[in-house]
């Protein structure tokens, strides 16, 4: 590197199989080269080796040109060139380099002739048959399949002195060739067979003796890229001295997907350790992404070994440390990490912030963020991303306003297409559905998780209709949906009934092979036991891969509906035969199935055995539905004393079952009791009032009856009227209690 030069020439090289420069302009000036083209610089071998790609894929070669150039040696004058524009030293991006070698093209062929061009092979006349010249002619053919991509014949200038010699010359030559061509190959988006075929011929061949090593290296990585995880570690194992960066890079590739692989993560490292290699700063951030998501690892121990190399001061490593104790709730540990940080910066407050928005802990969230932006740290994108999630979870919107107005309006913050979702999300959790809109509809560019944001927050809302338009939307607009989209839009058909539009949205990953997953399949289960369609809802989870408590549940809660309370307690066995354990939602499906079909005994049954089996507590809505399974079947007292037995205070829903019952068996004393419980808790609920003035008039008592109206006005209780809506030629429309269709 030199300091800046003053001069007027300027070139620029980069760097691909060959060089790449720009340098036009008269020859005869040395200081008058001027930027004009940048050409990319090939060896006629790689030009071979992408045709050879391009007619085994069968694709259409349109144009190819092709243009001489030559290397010339050691340039004798000074030429300064700008820093390459992938390689600026952004601590000196003043600086201008030296230029040591250059191409010309044909136009400067005369300029390309040098003595250091020439290259003499040696070789031994006798060897080689040729008396006549006393020079002898080797040659090499290298084949990609059955193509000859690099091939040479040559008659010699020297003779060797011997055959040997010769014979060493030209495989040198050819070895050197070779190895080039493997080495541009794994460059190539190669399948794992031909991944394969290059490591067999790596072991096997001589020629890559002592290079062995760096190929078997250069393999490990492809194989790693491809998520060949076990047969990296093989290849692992044949490498004699692995690099701490070739260590590096297995372990970082081993963090990410599924469990199994940072398994591998972690036993790459504890191998690793017992070849006696040191690891580095970034050995430990990939590493402890991996630990930290495994349940039955210790991270303390990793956090010792990082003390123990001296790597607890190096703020990647530590920041790194913060953001796995944060997301783990262990925030006790990562708090002592971030509290002993001296030089905080925006990644240590932004790991904070996020663990604890990952651990619902909205409020701390916003609090560490007000005590990042007061100590001068200036919040980045994945900072604002975080503390929006925060407020949607706390349902603070004037915090997140204030965010939206400060980082955003002012231009403080790019707002891209991930803060603009997380803007849209912000809102629609906060029930504020036109700011979500207006963010949308403002939005330049918006992507799947923008639409998604917009129809749940609409779902949540229970604004049913606008989300499924939204959604309509979504695919008129080439955007595809995904599984938080299709759950969003189904459920919104479940809540409304809207069949058609349910079956449409089923007919669209039918068409589009889109794999129903559980998440999607038990909302379309929710979705066909609403509206009836049991037969439909049995076909969805027959083809399931996996069901889980939620699937179970939502069919359970199907067949308790229609009144299949047999069908419903056979499906919570099947559940347990599938080795699924049952929630506290699936106790109330499975009790409500058996209130409705009288099954008094296998309710008891399976209310106990939550405790006793399951080691789960009967919460009120439990006991409710067990008042409700004895009051329908007349055992009125027993639903009574089970009440005085509550661990807990009876709620509304539990003295309204008992007082349903009592209205259904004309059980009036004790429907006065009941009524006047479930007033004292509802006093603004319309309904009970109805169904006690009902109790009333049933037992002759009119002056009754006219004190609960009187109670009613006086409370400002307005009886809502009754309505209904039918889906008619993909249409809702809502009837009235006094209205009459047409």
């Amino acid at each position: 590197m030199h300091s800046p030069y003053t001069g007027s020439e300027e070139v620029i090289v980069g760097n691909g199989d060959g060089l790449q420069i720009t340098n036009t302009g008269s020859l005869s000036l040395p200081h008058s080269y001027h930027i004009l083209s940048l050409y990319n610089v090939f060896r006629v071998p790689a030009i071979a080796r992408n045709l050879i790609s391009v007619v085994d894929r069968g694709c259409d070669l349109l144009q190819l040109d092709v243009n001489n150039a030559f290397l010339q040696s050691k340039l004798d004058e000074d030429i300064y060139i700008a820093q390459p524009a992938s390689f600026v030293d952004h601590d000196k991006p003043e600086y201008v380099c030296q230029l040591g070698k250059a191409l010309y093209g044909l136009k400067q062929a005369a300029r390309a002739c040098n003595n250091n061009l020439n290259l003499h092979a040696l070789s031994d006349a006798s060897w080689a048959g040729d008396h006549d010249g006393y020079s002898s002619t080797g040659a090499y053919i290298v084949y990609i399949g059955s193509h000859p991509i690099v091939w040479s014949s040559k008659k010699q200038k020297m003779v060797a002195r011997s055959s040997t010699e010769a014979e060493y010359q030209s495989v040198a030559d050819t070895a050197a060739e070779f190895s080039w061509v493997l080495k541009t190959l794994l460059d190539l988006p190669l399948q794992f067979l031909h991944l394969k075929q290059i490591h067999c011929l790596v072991l096997t061949s001589p020629i890559f003796y002592t290079r062995r090593d760096l190929f078997l290296s250069r393999l490990l990585r492809r194989c790693t890229a491809a998520s060949q995880f076990r047969y990296a570690r093989r290849l692992l194992c044949q490498i004699q001295t692995p690099s701490i960066q070739l260590w590096d890079s297995l372990v970082g590739h081993f963090s990410g997907g599924v469990t199994l692989n940072r398994r591998l993560s972690f036993l790459s490292y504890r191998q690793m350790r017992r070849n006696g290699v040191v690891p580095s700063r970034h050995t430990f951030p990939p590493l402890l992404k991996a630990v930290f998501k495994l349940r039955d690892a210790n991270p303390f121990q990793f956090h010792a070994h990082i003390l123990k190399f001296g790597f607890d001061s190096d703020l990647f490593v530590r920041n790194s440390l913060i953001s796995g104790y944060s997301n783990c709730g262990l925030f006790e540990f990562g708090s002592r990490v971030f509290d002993g940080t001296e030089d905080k910066d925006v990644v240590s407050w932004t790991a904070m912030i996020d663990g604890f928005v990952r651990n619902d802990s909205s409020l701390e969230a916003m609090t560490y963020f007000v005590e990042m932006k007061r100590s001068g740290v200036a919040a980045n994108e994945m900072t604002v991303v975080s503390v929006l999630k925060a407020t949607g979870k706390a349902e603070d919107v004037r915090f997140g306003r204030s965010i939206h107005g400060f980082y955003l309006e002012a231009g403080r913050v790019r707002c891209d297409v991930f803060i603009g979702s997380s803007l849209v999300d912000m809102y629609g959790k906060c029930g504020c559905y036109d700011d979500a809109q207006k963010v949308f509809d403002e939005m330049p560019s918006r992507n799947v998780v923008t639409w998604t944001a917009l129809i749940a927050g609409y779902v949540q809302g229970r604004c049913f209709e606008k989300g499924m338009l939204v959604f309509e939307e979504m695919l008129k607009s080439d955007v595809a949906p995904n599984e938080k989209t299709l759950s969003s839009v189904l459920s919104a058909c479940a809540h409304v009934g809207a069949l058609h539009r349910g079956r449409r949205v089923h007919c669209y990953m039918i068409k589009n092979s889109i794999e129903i997953n559980t998440t999607v399949g038990t909302t379309l289960i929710d979705l066909y036991a609403k509206c009836g369609c049991l037969e439909e809802a049995i076909l969805v989870v027959e083809r399931l891969r996996e069901k889980n408590v939620y699937t179970w549940t939502a069919m359970i809660n199907g067949f308790a509906a229609h009144g299949y309370a047999i069908g419903a307690v056979d499906l919570f066995h099947a559940m347990l035969s599938s080795h699924v354990s049952p929630n506290e939602v699936t106790f109330i499906a499975v009790l409500s199935a058996c209130a409705h079909g009288g099954l008094v005994e296998e309710g008891q049954r399976l209310f106990l055995s939550m405790k006793e089996r399951f080691n789960l507590e009967p919460n009120a809505d439990h006991y409710a539905c067990m008042v409700d399974l004895f009051g329908r079947k007349g055992l009125l007292e027993e639903a009574k004393a089970l009440i005085e037995r509550m661990p807990m205070e009876p709620t509304n829903v539990v003295w309204g079952a008992l007082f349903g019952s009592c209205l259904i068996h004309k059980d009036y004393e004790l429907g006065k009791y009941a009524a006047s419980r479930v007033i004292k808790l509802q006093p603004s609920h319309s309904g009970r009032y109805t169904l006690l003035a009902t109790l009333y008039s049933e037992s002759q008592n009119w002056d009754d009856v006219a004190r609960v109206r009187k109670q009613m006005k006086d409370q400002q209780v307005v009886k809502s009227p009754g309505c209904s809506w039918i889906e008619v030629k993909d249409s809702r429309q809502r009837r009235g209690a006094n209205e009459i269709a047409r």
